[in-house]
């Protein structure tokens, strides 16, 4: 019989994708887990109702797993738009702008000095800019 062995990792995840739904709901969107697009990750569907667009994002909770999370977008030649770190102290229709506008969003408690920059450069190289 097989064991399912989960990581310490896997915990972590779960209560971030786990949390960012809880934060889009409390804000009145429509928020949910789905499973990972092949990138090792389950990701969180959210409807856009005031663009009227569904986003998929991943939420991370490390500078270094976010960056890791963009390179193997870039292996795969497609983004998955990330939250990094808490995005509590802003507004969803502010998270999800700068998804949309930047392909990310950071947290304040995520914030390192030039990691948006190196962010802006991944985010680039998958959209082909």
């Amino acid at each position: 019989m097989k064991t399912d062995i989960r990581t310490r990792s896997d915990f972590i995840g779960d209560d971030n994708e786990c949390g960012l739904v809880a934060y889009f709901r409390s804000q009145g969107y429509k928020a949910r887990r789905i499973g990972g697009f092949d990138d090792g990750g389950e990701d969180v569907e959210v409807w856009d109702h005031v663009n009227g667009v569904t986003v998929i994002v991943q939420s991370k909770s490390s500078v270094h797993h976010a960056l890791l999370h963009l390179a193997k977008g870039i292996d795969m030649g497609r983004l998955i738009p990330v939250v990094v770190g808490d995005p509590l102290a802003n507004p969803a229709d502010y998270v999800l702008s700068s998804i949309d506008v930047d392909g990310f969003f950071v947290g304040e408690d995520a914030k390192v000095v030039g990691f948006r920059e190196k962010m802006i450069t991944l985010v680039g190289i998958i959209r082909g800019k």
